[in-house]
């Protein structure tokens, strides 16, 4: 067991994942100071306002983006095994085309249907503004997304994790509290995180064409719009389905009960979140490793890279776990005392933040290997599965049901998903303490 351990911790992959699991936890503290900000300036109803409009945002974007950057690092990892930098060109202005055309057209829509989105899916008239405002942002978030994911193909790691964890929050908090020292308004906060992802695009951008771009002498279209979103399109859905099944339990909290239990619900999920960032930090690292072993058959590579993840993930996540469990009510007091209530709450998310964490990188191996559609079925099913708890325990328990739901359907895909992966490849993604490393 000492050498196991030992052997774990000096590989690679602690080192990339290490640096991309301490940006992470920066970015999260920079939001967790930012939801603060917002929650001492404006209040939990604010809080509230603002996790529903940028949960609305969100949905949008999984769709506008189609699942193109997922698609980009399978790709990508492709390309640089002959060192096709011409053909990465091609396939980011291909990204490109599609991003822009239903970026631009979801913005207009979600501009212009704001009002009835507030009056009639939510019955909140004063989330009309702030909708409007976040149409904005909708482009400039599906860039975020591809950007980050070029990075990720390179293995510029820290770059990677800096782009998608740490700069969009770190520019809306500088906004923010700058913005409120001139500026008492209720829409600051999402004004200021609008604009934040404004300046993280354009300076994301500039960097992919000056690090990445500039290494092709010209442009080369391997991949067709036909074949990118046939491989792009059964990603999207299933991690689509994964997040606005996650997000439903919000979106249902916010036609059944008011803001200010939005805002404590999206807390607590937000501390339990943060459980899972050592799995995060992971798949970054290891989704490219798994598509290059994938692509050159090599399942013994496969196998290792898969045990070395589910042990890191392992020894990383149990002490955030026991910490957060302990000093669960100081943690949720940091908001504002009226969050505390949520104690019972984060304890029940928690649970299935557990499963989700050693349980393995499940999802990025289904993606990586070929095994897109399969993942997108099982996660199916369990969406619809949480529809049905979301839609009879939300009325009746309010946040308590939306805890109860996400759990379930949590421990439900990875579970599903871990037993797949075991009967087809034989390959164990969750923790095991006597699994030996090759």
């Amino acid at each position: 067991m000492k050498e196991l351990f030992k052997n774990v911790f000096k590989s690679n992959l602690v080192k990339q994942s290490g640096t991309t699991f301490i940006l992470r936890s920066f970015g999260f503290f920079l939001g967790y100071l930012f939801i603060i900000l917002v929650s001492r300036l404006y209040g939990a109803d604010a809080v509230g306002v603002f996790s529903l409009t940028t949960t609305v945002l969100l949905m949008f974007t999984i769709i506008g983006k189609m699942g193109t950057d997922t698609a980009i690092v399978k790709y990508i990892s492709k390309f640089l095994v002959a060192q096709n930098h011409n053909a990465v060109k091609g396939l980011y202005q291909t990204v490109l085309k599609l991003i822009f055309t239903s970026g631009i057209s979801l913005s207009l829509i979600l501009f212009f249907c704001a009002d009835p989105i507030a009056l009639y899916v939510f019955k909140k008239p004063q989330l009309t503004l702030p909708f409007r405002i976040s149409a904005f942002a909708l482009l400039p978030m599906m860039l975020r997304f591809v950007n980050s994911e070029v990075y990720r193909g390179y293995g510029m790691i820290a770059v990677y994790a800096y782009a998608q964890h740490v700069s969009y929050f770190l520019y809306a908090l500088i906004l923010l509290g700058a913005g409120s020292l001139f500026f008492n308004n209720e829409h600051l906060p999402i004004i200021a995180y609008t604009a934040g992802l404004i300046l993280l695009t354009i300076s994301g951008t500039w960097l992919v064409k000056k690090r990445i771009l500039s290494k092709a002498s010209h442009v080369v279209n391997e991949i067709s719009v036909k074949q990118l979103l046939q491989t792009s399109l059964p990603m999207m859905l299933s991690s689509s389905l994964l997040l606005i099944s996650g997000w439903l339990n919000t979106i249902l909290l916010g036609i059944y009960a008011n803001e200010t239990e939005v805002g404590i619900f999206s807390v607590a999920l937000k501390i339990a979140t943060f459980t899972s960032f050592v799995l995060m930090s992971v798949n970054s690292v290891t989704g490219p490793r798994f598509a290059t072993a994938f692509h050159n058959k090599d399942y013994k590579a496969l196998r290792n890279h898969s045990i070395k993840a589910a042990q890191l993930n392992f020894y990383a996540s149990l002490p955030v776990f026991v910490l957060i469990v302990v000093f669960n009510k100081f943690i949720l007091s940091l908001f504002g005392n009226e969050f505390t209530t949520g104690s019972f709450i984060l304890l029940i998310l928690l649970a299935g933040q557990v499963i989700n964490n050693f349980a393995g990188a499940v999802g990025t191996f289904m993606n990586m290997t070929g095994n897109e559609k399969i993942f997108q079925r099982i996660v199916l099913l369990c969406t619809v599965i949480n529809c049905f708890l979301c839609i009879f325990l939300i009325p009746e328990y309010g946040m308590t049901g939306a805890a109860m739901a996400s759990s379930f359907y949590m421990i439900l895909w990875n579970v599903t998903t871990a037993i797949y992966i075991y009967r087809k490849y034989k390959i164990a993604m969750w923790f095991n303490p006597f699994a030996k490393i090759i």
